[in-house]
């Protein structure tokens, strides 16, 4: 197990010191038992859960947790007397009624009181507002059923656990695990055992995503952050499926070692089923756990996927539920220093990475998104670029962007190009598609603001003597800005949500036929990635396009921008239209459904009607079912 600090009085001087700027009881707070509370000093604080004060928890159901606190700023109400409902704190406050702790869901008294033992719990994230958590609990007289929750939900095993695991300390430092140690004893048990003999999983890259500070051995922190993302694989002992045309999981990104669809939907199911016989078994109420209604299971995957790949790393699991202590989505500064991620928190104090605070807030706006850590977890080899090797191995989705179109001169990705993904990628992640049908419920972001350049020409102005007053400078850009170009802008940025400002540029610059030769003037220079600001230029007509010009008919994938152009054709053959028509797979669908239509209610009708009509309706299969189908037929197309 890790290393322990020794206590002592100024140990505990410092524990009880809170970080700048963090009230007591702001969230965070790390409870020994109901009174002493405390914030994690430093990163091993923050894994520090105290087992006696937990094991009282696990005699309670989760919503009856918030009872067992009663630290400083404790919020509670006076409950029944004259003043019910009224803020106390004694029962003196209260006539005729006590003073009680106001309920807190589960999830929301752990992230304020239990900060540390947030590995000890399984947030399913539904219902919104009180999400059911999965955790250990008393087994009764149900062990023989029950015993896996206790053997892979039960944080207080973490220490013997790792500690088992931890079998030699030759060429590292105690309390360590190198990579050897982790193959012949983690990845030899029962399921990982099986899902890489199935090259479902590659043990060396689980190896270094599982090392979160890069320095070659995993911690018993670390260890904890993979044991906490690896429970769900233990309980359900599935796998995720294969993506696209991988021939394995193992050689395909994240080395297999992610949560996808197919995961999430085994583990809900399992995770569900082990709380209800639990509390049955407790006499619980059952009611307080439930499989996943339409939706849920969707916005659980869509909460965690924080780059909008539909697959969530153990990265992202450390990111949301650990690093961002205040679950703002963002790690400010004090809470890197509390992560994984800072050098301090290697063996023995070296780091043989190179990233600092500054490396990762790549835009100097004093707080770290998870698309700007990622870029240190992708780089691998530590040089301050991305190949495209690493690319693919830390599953970069290529819905914003592919690697061709984001790399520098040297081929491979830098700070600088980074830092335009990351732009790029903040600003459209709420228009993903991968959770959302309809992508103009899920805008460009309003904080990045896009600036559209168009020409003073006819296709935006009203008609040719507007556009000599505005080349003279008698007009300004106001409402009598019309035109077919100029309306569709309008209605489509304002349909898709687009906080879009409209630059109208001199018109000097105009070949024989109209189109544009020279695009300089538009200014459309690189994103500003500390104004989060695009500048597009918005063309009517272009002869060629100059180089280091890239014209494209929409902003993101399927984002419901459409272009439509001339056809090339100086005269279009109805023939071959009608020829073209015929054979398409959706007149070939219709002309079958059609058929079958008429097919089935032509003996539909043959049926009911022949025993009663028979001068219209013979008897006989084979002519009667001809008069079924000419009826159909004459019916349907309204000339009988």
């Amino acid at each position: 197990m890790g290393r322990k600090a020794p206590w002592s009085i100024a140990y505990v001087a410092l524990a009880l010191i809170t970080s700048p700027g963090r009230a007591l009881d702001a969230p965070g707070l790390c409870c020994r038992d109901p009174t002493d509370c405390f914030h994690p000093a430093d990163w091993r604080q923050v894994f520090q859960c105290p087992a006696s004060f937990w094991d009282q928890h696990m005699l309670k159901p989760p919503w009856e947790w918030y009872k067992l606190t009663n630290a400083s700023g404790t919020q509670k109400i006076c409950s029944g007397g004259s003043k019910e409902w009224h803020a106390c704190n004694a029962d003196s406050q209260c006539p005729g009624g006590t003073c009680s702790i106001v309920p807190l869901p589960a999830d929301e008294y752990m992230h304020r009181y239990m900060a540390c033992c947030t590995h000890c719990v399984w947030d399913m994230q539904y219902p919104i507002g009180d999400p059911i958590l999965a955790t250990s609990g008393p087994l009764l007289n149900e062990t023989s059923e029950l015993g896996i929750i206790h053997k892979y939900m039960d944080c207080n095993t973490f220490p013997d656990e790792f500690r088992l695991l931890d079998t030699s300390n030759a060429g590292h430092p105690a309390g360590y695990l190198s990579l050897g140690e982790f193959e012949e004893n983690f990845l030899s048990q029962i399921p990982n055992k099986q899902m890489i003999a199935a090259n479902f999983l590659n043990a060396s890259v689980m190896f270094c995503i599982a090392d979160l500070n890069r320095d070659g051995l995993l911690s018993y922190e670390e260890f904890v952050i993979l044991r906490h993302f690896w429970t769900p694989f233990l309980l359900s002992s599935t796998a995720p499926a294969p993506i696209d045309n991988e021939n394995t999981l193992a050689k395909g990104p994240l080395g297999g070692v992610f949560v996808d669809n197919s995961t999430v939907s085994v583990w809900v199911v399992t995770a569900n089923n082990l709380l209800l016989r639990l509390y049955i078994a407790n006499g619980w109420s059952s009611a307080r756990t439930r499989q996943p209604q339409p939706g849920e299971e969707l916005f659980y995957q869509q909460n965690a996927d924080l780059d909008g790949s539909t697959r969530i790393s153990l990265e992202e699991q450390y990111f949301r539920v650990f690093a961002d202590i205040n679950h703002d989505g963002v790690l400010e500064r004090w809470e890197y220093d509390l992560s994984l991620y800072d050098k301090n928190t290697s063996a023995g104090g070296g780091f043989e990475g190179w990233a600092t605070w500054s490396d990762h807030d790549l835009n100097n706006d004093g707080v770290i998104t998870f698309i700007e850590r990622k870029r240190i977890f992708a780089d691998r080899n530590a040089d301050n670029f991305i190949n495209l090797t690493e690319w693919k191995l830390a599953d970069f989705p290529s819905s914003y962007g592919p690697y061709q179109g984001h790399k520098g001169s040297n081929g491979m990705i830098g700070k600088e190009e980074y830092a335009y993904y990351s732009l790029y990628h903040s600003c459209t992640l709420r228009s993903s598609t991968a959770y959302a049908s309809y992508s103009s419920s899920y805008p460009w972001s309003s904080q990045c603001p896009l600036f559209f350049s168009i020409l003073n020409d006819t296709s935006f102005f009203l008609d040719s003597s507007r556009r000599e007053e505005f080349a003279l400078g008698q007009l300004e850009v106001d409402s009598d800005l019309s035109g077919l170009a100029y309306r569709v802008l309008s209605n489509v940025t304002r349909r898709l949500g687009w906080q879009g400002t409209l630059r109208v540029v001199p018109n000097s610059h105009r070949g024989l036929q109209g189109e544009a030769v020279d695009l300089s003037p538009y200014n459309v220079t690189a994103p500003n990635i500390f104004t989060r600001s695009f500048n597009l230029a918005v063309l009517t007509q272009y002869a060629s396009v100059p180089s280091g010009w890239l014209c494209s008919s929409s902003l993101w994938p399927d984002d419901g921008l459409s272009v439509v152009v001339r056809s090339q054709d100086e005269s279009i053959s109805l023939y071959k239209v009608l020829a073209e028509m015929i054979v398409s797979p959706q007149f070939i669908n219709f002309f079958c459904s059609l058929f079958f239509t008429v097919l089935i209610v032509g003996h539909v009708i043959w049926i009911i009607e022949r025993w009663n009509n028979e001068t219209i309706f013979r008897r006989f299969y084979a002519e009667g079912v001809i008069d079924g189908l000419w009826w159909a037929m004459v019916t349907m197309t309204t000339v009988g």
